[in-house]
């Protein structure tokens, strides 16, 4: 008796290892192509935190479409993984209420992400593209620093992620800063350098950072001007400019436009480290001088 259900708890698990594999929901009951698609391909993974810019506070509008081979981590039991389409701060568990689609004051989240991942995707069609994203409106630079809840639960997303297929963590994008304004920007700096270097460290990998500058209004000016210095700081780092940026209802939350705008500005900047890490470093041939005999 005890060795037939030995044999039948060997069939069962063997089940559900296969079912799990083959993309098969044991719970909802049917097979999620996106599960399929992760394990069969190699992915590039982008983490993409910080605050309400981040979260997306234009009109979806025009842009409620999926894009092609790009999937958005949903992070639940029976499905880890969805089509990637606005509002895709939906399943952050770091979102302030305000950024979730919920929220009956902001309904619309419509943000860079959209623009960002079908740039990345034209730029290689024939890979999938997952995205973590995970801000939380109204937070400064102390709240994202190491063992703070919200780098922690970043994390647990992206390793999540990268344990759920083949994938590859490519880069991380950082658009906050309206909190830190008026503060030191030499120490912002420098926490922004400890919160990367901590990412990169727990996640083992050397993966591109690129930060976003803030609206481009005069009270941010300094800052925008300053944060421009970071990739002298920090290595395989760039920044993508505001500038033409502009809001919707107030002067800080980017419009629909504008979150396109910087979007693919985020992306135009996340190729070009890309390609820069790719590129193959030739070794200089010492020239010998003839010796005459």
């Amino acid at each position: 008796m005890n060795l037939q259900l030995t044999k039948y708890k060997r069939i069962a698990i063997g089940f559900c290892l296969a079912a799990s594999l083959s993309g098969y929901s044991l719970i909802a009951g049917e097979y999620t192509e996106i599960q399929v698609d992760t394990l069969r391909h190699k992915g590039d993974l982008y983490l993409l935190i910080g605050q309400s810019n981040m979260a997306g506070y234009g009109k979806i509008a025009a842009y409620n479409d999926t894009i092609p081979n790009v999937w958005l981590l949903k992070g639940q039991d029976h499905q880890l993984w969805e089509k990637a389409a606005e509002p895709m701060v939906k399943y952050a568990t770091n979102a302030h209420p305000n950024d979730l689609p919920s929220s009956a004051d902001y309904p619309d989240h419509f943000g860079l992400h959209y623009m960002f991942a079908k740039k990345m995707h034209e730029h290689t069609p024939d890979k999938c593209i997952g995205l973590v994203v995970n801000p939380r409106g109204d937070t400064s630079i102390d709240e994202w620093q190491p063992g703070s809840q919200l780098l922690d639960s970043a994390l647990s997303r992206t390793r999540l992620a990268l344990h759920s297929g083949n994938w590859t963590l490519k880069g991380i994008l950082w658009m906050q800063g309206e909190k830190d304004a008026y503060g030191n920007h030499a120490e912002y700096r420098e926490k922004l350098i400890a919160m990367v270097t901590y990412l990169r460290n727990a996640l083992n990998s050397d993966a591109a950072f690129v930060a976003g500058q803030i609206m481009p209004i005069a009270e941010y000016e300094e800052w925008n001007r300053d944060i421009l210095l970071l990739p002298d700081c920090l290595e395989n780092c760039a920044v993508a400019s505001s500038e033409g940026c502009s809001g919707w209802f107030d002067a800080i939350h980017f419009d629909t436009n504008s979150c396109n705008l910087i979007g693919e500005r985020f992306a135009e900047k996340m190729i070009k480290l890309l390609a820069a890490k790719e590129k193959p470093r030739h070794k200089k041939h010492r020239k010998h001088k003839r010796k005459n005999y």
